[in-house]
């Protein structure tokens, strides 16, 4: 996935890594030269990203199943109508048409 050095060479320990927990690459910058000890992985900002990732599949369902009805899917998935309309705000969801 993110080896992109060529055929038959193999990833770096690193490149394996975020692969094989498939971290967003536009998170990590990686650099086949760095050592694994030169390497920080944003924890916080990938547990972010996943979060907002399931937030957006599952508000986007519930959302879909009522129809758009955000008062039925606040409460169906137990949070204000408020909040509801504040995700699906920066999480950009839209109706699809």
């Amino acid at each position: 996935m993110l080896n992109d050095r060529g055929a038959g060479t193999p990833a770096t320990p690193i490149q394996t890594l975020v692969n094989k927990i498939s971290i967003p690459t536009e998170l990590v910058d990686i650099d086949p030269e760095k050592s694994f000890d030169d390497f920080s992985l944003p924890l916080k900002k990938i547990k972010k990203e996943a979060q907002n990732r399931i937030d957006k599949e599952m508000i986007s369902y519930v959302l879909e199943k009522t129809y758009w009805n955000r008062t039925r899917a606040a409460k169906m998935l137990s949070v204000s109508y408020k909040m509801l309309h504040t995700k699906i705000g920066e999480l950009n969801i839209k109706p699809i048409p």
